[in-house]
């Protein structure tokens, strides 16, 4: 690598005031091999002096003046022609730089000959380099690397000139430095010049310290009005020139119009070459139209609402794209949507931060970890790598902190970078060591060589800025010290926003092959150190270095030996997408293919550093495709002409598959069809009911094609080479189906993206319905080829041998997901693929034909074709059982219920994160509020005592709580129960039914704590009780292996319904409760009050006499509910506050005496004494029914009448220190055996098998 010297060019005019602190920023450069000269353009204060001081002290600063002033741009024109170094930077004495501006930008050019100049962030200030900073413009790129600038500096400048560091050389191939003829733009004329010729390096850092001060040079051009000229003028140089393509001279033509109309950039560019234009000018655009609109887009994504006269927003650069991807879906246009920020990920961000609060660590984690390790064969050593230019230190300092709080301590460090390590405490460290490597290129030689040296079980190169889960090194160390055979492993990963907050969730399949090879979506991989060193080390591609290995690796030790944690351990610096470059992941990938000898050509996906393979196979293997029907002419007619119009590959015929036709029309058609077509069109007769599966395997049976499409009669083609596309995975000997992208005729909404085992409604397929085909997916999933667990697909392509190997369709299951029952046997052959690379329409309407009856009898025809789908589902679901357990193809952080892709919020799984196999695993469905006290605090409660571990079914928004679903279930793997807290609805009945058919190991609990066949009719649940409550309830029961309630009357009540019953009390959690404590006489007046919800209207009715006569004597407050014709007579009422705040809210309310009025009912009766515990615990003293929960507590008890409540209540008023006293009894009696931290054996005792 070579390395140039770089001239300085300082120019100036009666700037001495700041030339002394800028050539003392120059001197102070980390990278010396530089020359300054000087320009004094007749400056009349002490200039020269200045520079004749710093001369005499350092030999490589010269001084030149000017006879007279040249002006601004041909001082700086003179300078050029004075210097004459490979780099050059033109820096005015008024701005500065940091010490290391010279060393990233000359270091980036140095490593990248290509690259025509390098530039650094900046901020501007009014004062020197220990002046406060302002933020700069912007700067449209977010990371460090080789960028393109073009379009988006046709829009505006965001370089300024004392920021960026030119070839000399390649300045010259476009024309010299500073054009005289644009004083205003010459160095914006300079960039988009030097852009044409060579990409940009960017170094994200402010290095640069841009003046601003009424004296700029700037400042005078703009007095002399030229500004609006020039931009005029350069915007016509840009369209005259052949140096730029003609995209960029159109948009350059547009730009100008923009600014002299207003009008919104989007809009011209869409009208140019118009209808209405005049014909030799439409063709004239219409040579570079798409080109044109994605440079457009480009432009305005990257310029909007920051430059000058911009309008334009991220839609309208949509709009664009979209108009232009619907007619030609192969085009870049679908790349630049999937960069677009997805439309959920505002939303994925907000359900992020839901589900890490709910993913939680505890102290007493450390010890679980402990007992783990101690039943490994050994513990592993791990060995991290990182590679950082000094840009990147301020991001190796937090990997630096990170690393250093994680509990497992039997990893190494090794730092490569060019510098020797700027702290000395850091080489200290005894787990951390420095090695310098001159450039990126040295790279693979030094991690290599460190690998060696080091004694280490697992590798890992991680780029600098990554972050550590809290336990992230225990977990790689737990998977690969419990795996023999995994040889590697990478986990699911998000960006560290400002350090602080996690965003961008990347939770990825298992490792799919196809979807590999077409994008690196597993990121950093962790590896056994035999692995790393027998895949050939570190890899001599900078740009995907994780790339290349993953695909090493994968080739070293195959697909199944790559293992997925599922759980975001690491936390990197920026997006992923950013890390990667274009050129070297097709590099990886080109070298993947020819290390397998795979003879293929890998062209750009549709997204950014995506690929699409086409394979050569060299053969052209004959093709049937099969289309089973009857009647359905509607269907039929457009789907045949497509395939004969529109399917370009040589050999395919079409067999028509009759089954039982009667519809004339149908049958004159299909009669001219074979006439007119005898060649490509034949007919197959099936006689018998309609079974899709038993039509298939017929067709199959007497065909002689290599290969075969099963294709349902409701789809259409769209696109000419669909058959070739598909060919194209199918001939690999890999791969035994392939299925296609199907959208929705018209809108192009997806409706086949590939299936998903356990997505709803059983066998789904994600992003269908309201997305259309422009849509990236979740890590870009749906414009990428990816594997799949199976196909349940309209449109199959397969080998013949491979359909008669897996036994064909199962002809029993012919109503209920056929395709995918077949294809599910098919992977004992090979994989299964999707492609987006072929794309048919699809009506979706494969309802089978109605049999010939009578219409009396279609009725009970339709329940009798329900009741063997059912049975047909049945059947199939006990098959995928392992499949909804687990699809590799979706991350189990992602929730199933769903079509779009969303993170499962409604269930925070303890073991998924934290996997210790040898405490109980829990599952919780609370259902109801009363579920905290009775499933989820002591599931929290044993979890911290390190006895259990639990999955909760809990919803921040109750508006989306839904019930969960068999899938949910069965994907908890390892629970030994589940506990369902008044699961009673019709939706649960069917779910417990579900379990007991297919999840008999697991242990059922119901659980009750309310007598739900008795709401008193006062009660605002009353009417959210149906009728048929009881039978609901008995059921429910009698489904589950064990009922859980809080008192004995509920106990009683249950007693026919199910064998095993157990009582257990409600507690409180010291947790939440232990840090609250209450005040005493605290007003003038002792106060009085109640706690309660809505539904106590009939309670409180008990007391309205009681109020009205004390109000006088005492403060009654109310928290919660309080009716109307109370309020006159309360102090004050405090509204309800979420579960959370509520021991901290009670506690504030202070009361000297609390009441607890309750109707005699059955349901009361049978309620447990839990409102007592929450008074008790705060120490107030209790007047309440007399009722059978609130018998065995230490409280003044009252029959209903209102004079026994006054009476009671005045008793207490008159002596507050017998009523405090009686408070204190009152805790006392719930400390002893109402805590529920001290009962966590008992509880799991109950709730476990």
């Amino acid at each position: 690598m070579v390395e140039h010297s770089t001239d300085i060019i300082i120019p100036c005019y009666n700037y001495a005031h700041f030339l002394d602190e800028c050539l003392a920023a120059i001197v102070a450069q980390t990278r010396g091999d530089f020359q300054v000269l000087v320009m004094d353009n007749a400056s009349t204060d002490d200039t020269p002096e200045v520079a004749a001081r710093w001369m005499a002290q350092d030999a490589r600063i010269r001084y030149h003046r000017n006879d007279t002033n040249l002006g601004a741009v041909g001082n700086m024109k003179r300078g050029y022609e004075l210097t004459a170094a490979e780099y050059v930077v033109i820096l005015p004495a008024d701005d500065l730089w940091g010490p290391t501006f010279l060393e990233a930008t000359c270091n980036a050019l140095d490593a990248h000959p290509e690259c025509s100049y390098a530039y650094t962030g900046w901020h501007t200030t009014h004062g020197g380099l220990d002046a406060p900073e302002k933020p700069m413009t912007w700067i449209p790129h977010e990371r460090s690397g080789m960028v393109e600038d073009m379009a988006s500096l046709i829009i505006q400048n965001y370089i300024p000139l004392s920021f960026g560091v030119f070839r000399r050389s390649m300045c010259e191939q476009v024309g010299g430095a500073y054009p005289l003829f644009l004083p205003m733009l010459g160095d914006l004329y300079l960039w988009m010049r030097l852009a044409a010729v060579g990409p940009a390096c960017y170094i994200a850092e402010n290095i640069g310290r841009l003046r601003m001060h009424g004296a700029n040079e700037s400042f005078s051009l703009h007095a002399t009005g030229r500004s609006a000229f020039d931009h005029i003028h350069l915007l016509d140089l840009v369209f005259q020139s052949e140096l730029w393509p003609m995209s960029l001279r159109l948009l350059a033509k547009a730009r100008q119009i923009q600014l002299l109309t207003g009008a919104r950039l989007h809009e011209i560019v869409s009208s140019l070459g118009s209808k209405q234009a005049i014909p030799i000018f439409k063709d004239y655009v219409d040579a570079a139209r798409d080109d044109l609109i994605l440079v457009t887009a480009m432009a305005i994504r990257a310029c909007s609402g920051r430059a000058a006269g911009m309008a334009d927003t991220l839609h309208d650069a949509n709009t664009l794209l979209a108009r232009l991807a619907a007619e030609k879906s192969d085009n870049l246009a679908l790349s630049l949507l999937g960069k677009t920020p997805d439309s959920q990920s505002p939303v994925m961000d907000r359900d992020y931060e839901t589900y890490l609060n709910a993913r939680n660590y505890l102290d007493t984690d450390h010890a679980l970890l402990q007992r783990v390790m101690r039943r490994w064969p050994q513990e592993p050593r791990i060995h991290l790598l990182i590679h950082a230019v000094a840009a990147d230190y301020g991001l190796l300092a937090d990997t630096l902190d990170s690393v250093a709080q994680q509990p497992y301590p039997l990893w190494t460090l090794t730092v490569m970078a060019p510098t020797a390590c700027p702290d000395p405490a850091i080489e200290e460290l005894p787990n951390i060591e420095w090695r310098v490597v001159p450039t990126q290129y040295d790279v693979k030689a030094c991690c290599d060589t460190a690998v060696a040296e080091n004694a280490c079980d697992i590798v890992a190169l991680l780029p600098p800025g990554s972050r550590f889960d809290p336990f992230c090194l225990w977990r790689i160390a737990h998977e690969f010290a419990t795996r023999e055979t995994m040889g590697a492993c990478y986990s699911d990963d998000d960006v560290s926003r400002n350090g602080i907050d996690r965003v961008e969730p990347r939770f990825k399949p298992d490792l799919l092959p196809d979807m590999l090879i077409s994008t690196d979506y597993v990121g950093p991989l962790w590896l056994r150190r035999e692995v790393f060193v027998a895949a050939g080390g570190c890899s001599e591609l900078p740009g995907a270095r994780s790339y290349d290995l993953s695909l090493r690796v994968m080739e070293q030790i195959g697909a199944e030996a790559i293992g997925h944690i599922p759980d975001a351990l690491l936390s990197l610096p920026v997006s992923p997408h950013v890390l990667i470059s274009d050129a070297d992941a097709l590099a990886a990938v080109q070298a993947h293919l020819a290390r397998r000898r795979v003879d293929a050509r890998v062209r750009p996906g549709q997204l950014h550093a995506t690929w699409r393979i086409e394979y050569h196979h060299g053969a052209t293997p004959s093709v049937d495709i099969l289309v089973p029907f009857r009647n359905r002419l509607e269907y039929m007619a457009p789907l045949v002409q497509s395939l004969l119009d529109k399917t370009d590959y040589p050999d395919a015929r079409i067999t028509l598959v009759n089954n039982a036709s009667d519809d004339p029309d149908c049958l004159a058609w299909l009669d001219a069809q074979l006439a007119a077509h005898p060649e490509r069109l034949r007919r197959l007769d099936v006689a018998g009911p309609w079974n899709i599966s038993r039509l298939f395997n017929t067709a199959v049976a007497a065909s002689e094609a290599e290969f075969v499409v099963l294709m349902h009669n409701d789809v259409q083609v769209l696109q000419g080479n669909w058959l070739a596309r598909l060919l194209n995975h199918g001939q690999r000997p890999e791969v035994v189906a392939v299925a296609p992208r199907l959208v929705t005729p018209g809108s192009h909404a997806l409706d086949f993206t590939g299936s998903v085992v356990g997505l709803a409604p059983f066998i789904g397929s994600p992003d269908t319905g309201e997305r259309t085909m422009l849509h990236p997916g979740y890590l870009g999933r749906q414009q990428v080829d990816l594997n799949c667990s199976v196909l349940d697909s309209a449109v199959l392509l397969l080998r013949r041998e491979h359909f008669t190997a897996a036994g064909g369709m199962d002809e029993a299951q012919h109503l209920s997901y056929p395709t995918a029952d077949m294809t599910q046997r098919l992977t004992a052959h090979g994989r299964l693929l999707w492609t987006p690379w072929a794309t048919l329409a699809h009506y979706d309407d494969d309802a089978p034909p109605r049999e010939a009856v009578e219409v009396s009898a279609r009725e009970a025809e339709h329940a009798r074709v329900e009741l063997e789908r059912l049975a047909q589902e049945r059947q199939l679901i006990t098959r995928c059982l392992p499949l909804i357990r687990h699809d590799p193809g979706w991350n189990p952080s992602l929730a199933l219920g769903h079509q779009d892709t969303r993170i499962d919020t409604g269930c925070a799984v303890g073991w998924r994160h934290l996997p210790v196999d040898d405490i109980p695993r829990i599952i919780a469905d609370p259902v109801s509020g009363a579920g905290e006290y009775r499933v989820t605090g002591p599931l929290r409660a044993a979890r911290r005592a390190g006895k259990a571990l639990g999955a909760f079914f809990s919803y921040p928004d109750t508006s989306k709580r839904r019930i969960p679903t068999l899938a949910d279930l069965v994907r908890l793997d390892g629970a030994r129960s589940l506990i369902v807290h008044h699961g009673f609805s019709a939706q649960h009945i069917h779910l417990l039914q579900q379990l007991q058919t297919y999840v008999p190991g697991l242990f059922r609990i119901a659980s009750m704590d309310d007598l739900a066949t008795a709401v008193p009719e006062k009660s605002n649940l009353f009417d959210h009780w149906s009728r048929d409550t009881r039978s609901r309830v008995r059921t429910a029961i009698g489904l589950c292996d064990r009922l859980i309630v809080s008192t004995e009357p509920l106990a009683e009540f249950a007693r026919h319904m199910i064998d095993d019953i157990r009582v257990v009390p409600n507690r409180l959690e010291w947790a939440r409760w232990g840090h609250v404590a209450s005040q005493r006489r605290t007003s003038a007046k002792p106060r009085v009050g109640w706690a309660g919800a809505m539904q106590h209207a009939g309670d409180l009715a008990l007391i309205r006499e009681a109020i009205i006569e004390t109000h006088q004597e005492a403060d009654w407050v109310f928290f919660g509910m309080c009716p109307d014709d109370i309020k006159p007579y309360v102090r004050e009422v405090h509204e309800w506050v979420n579960f959370d705040d509520y021991p901290a809210k009670l506690a504030s309310l202070n009361l000297d005496l609390a009441v607890a009025p309750l109707e005699i009912n059955a349901f009361n009766e049978a309620k447990s004494n839990l409102r007592l515990l929450d008074y008790g615990l705060l120490g107030w003293p209790v007047v309440c029914t007399d009722v059978e929960p609130y018998r065995s507590a230490p409280v003044t008890r009252v029959n209903n009448s209102t004079r026994e409540w006054v009476d009671a209540i005045r008793a207490h008023l008159n002596d507050l220190d017998t009523t405090a006293q009686a408070g204190d009894r009152l805790r006392e009696w719930v400390l002893a055996d109402y805590i529920l931290e001290d009962h966590v054996d008992d509880w799991l005792i109950q709730h476990l098998p």
